[in-house]
């Protein structure tokens, strides 16, 4: 973990002409297939979620410590995907929408998928993992390596003073731990919130900050993302929902029930879709995301490729890409389809943030934060297997800051 979230607002990190790429590499790999040796490390993961205490084995029979040397920053660093944006948030389109209707649903919920569950177990095992593998074979603590990222490399690398972190020791009770690690985060907030906007961190200013959600904290980079703007929804849906009446054809029942995907994976043609449904594919090829190839086959254009990475995961860090594919974004600014965001976190990775910390967003926050500043249950015992749980979740939350 060379780097931190808050350290990867500076420009001199994320605008770095040798870290981009462009649209179409980006779109490609965010869609090449996990290896059998990724899904292994998930499956190892995904069993450390939450043992049986009859059957759990100790850390060193789960996996050689040779095997997690290996693969142990691999793992960590999966938390990231291909295109720069953490894992781990809820996106609003990634269930279909017959799943994300069936149940009871509170107004004002955290939309927790079944995909962000998934992904949020699988983070919180690897962090499990990693913190045993340390614990039992007497190295370092990973607190140690947040710490230094903060504390020296700022400072070293980017000559920024005022960023600094006090977490746990080891020999700290899960229960005190979960309440040390709060304001940590809240205090490194702040001084981030404060470097955006005054160039350097002043702590006499430190009590005059409050910091209601962390939508508010801003990024060092000028429009940083394109997130969806108010016609988005219009231009996108006849290509990414399955719910559109281009998802499914007759000549393409394999096929995945949403038409841009159909267009990839097949040699999809206009004759194969009902006269009714003509209007909606001129549409498409008016608006420019569907283009007609000389043998008759229909194939989705670079603008469709930006429309749905911002459809899967809610933002694009178009600070990172070429000059190219900037000047398309910002045409789709101007049409209304996208809006910059000037936020040190896009708006999946600011909600994701306030459901785990606080209350201010969702009525079925997590909210670990207030529960340990509060104190509002019991406590038996402060090493019980809940407080351990939620300061795995507090190490897994805190990867999206990093």
């Amino acid at each position: 973990m060379k780097t931190t979230r808050f350290l990867a607002g500076l420009p001199l990190l994320f605008c770095h002409g040798s870290s981009q790429r462009s649209l179409g590499e980006r779109v490609r790999r965010s869609e090449q297939p996990r290896t059998s040796k990724q899904d292994a490390y998930r499956t190892i993961a995904r069993s450390r979620v939450a043992p049986s205490r009859k059957s759990q084995p100790t850390p060193s029979h789960t996996v050689s410590i040779e095997f997690v040397k290996n693969i142990m920053f691999s793992l960590y660093f999966d938390f990231v995907d291909s295109t720069g944006l953490p894992r781990i948030p809820a996106h609003k389109h990634e269930q279909s929408t017959l799943l994300s209707a069936i149940g009871l649903h509170a107004i004002g919920e955290y939309p927790a998928s079944i995909q962000f569950q998934q992904r949020n177990q699988i983070a919180v095992g690897v962090i499990n993992l990693y913190r045993l593998f340390l614990e039992n074979t007497g190295q370092n603590r990973l607190e140690s390596a947040i710490e230094w990222a903060f504390s020296d490399y700022a400072k070293s690398e980017f000559g920024i003073d005022g960023f600094t972190i006090s977490l746990p020791t080891r020999e700290t009770s899960y229960l005190d731990k979960c309440k040390a690690i709060g304001p940590e985060i809240e205090r490194i907030t702040k001084a981030f919130l404060l470097l955006s906007s005054k160039g350097e961190i002043d702590e006499d200013y430190f009590t005059c900050i409050s910091i209601k959600s962390f939508a508010d904290v801003k990024s060092l980079v000028r429009h940083k993302y394109v997130e969806a703007g108010p016609q988005f929804e219009e231009h996108a849906s006849l290509l990414f929902s399955d719910q559109s009446c281009l998802a499914f054809s007759e000549n393409h029942k394999n096929a995945k029930q949403q038409f841009c995907a159909m267009t990839v994976e097949e040699t999809a043609k206009r004759e194969d879709f009902p006269n009714i449904y003509q209007p909606a594919i001129d549409k498409l090829l008016e608006d420019g995301t569907l283009e007609i190839n000389e043998g008759g086959v229909l194939r989705p254009t670079k603008k469709a490729a930006i429309l749905k990475l911002v459809w899967e995961k809610g933002a694009i860090e178009i600070c990172r890409y070429r000059n190219q594919d900037k000047a398309l974004a910002n045409d789709l600014v101007d049409l209304g389809w996208l809006v910059y965001s000037d936020s040190l976190f896009t708006s999946d990775e600011s909600a994701y943030l306030n459901y785990m910390f606080n209350n201010a967003e969702f009525c079925n926050s997590l909210a670990l934060r207030s529960k340990y500043d509060h104190g509002t249950f019991k406590v038996n015992d402060p090493n019980a297997e809940e407080y351990a749980s939620d300061y795995d979740n507090l190490q897994a939350y805190s990867s999206v800051l990093c």
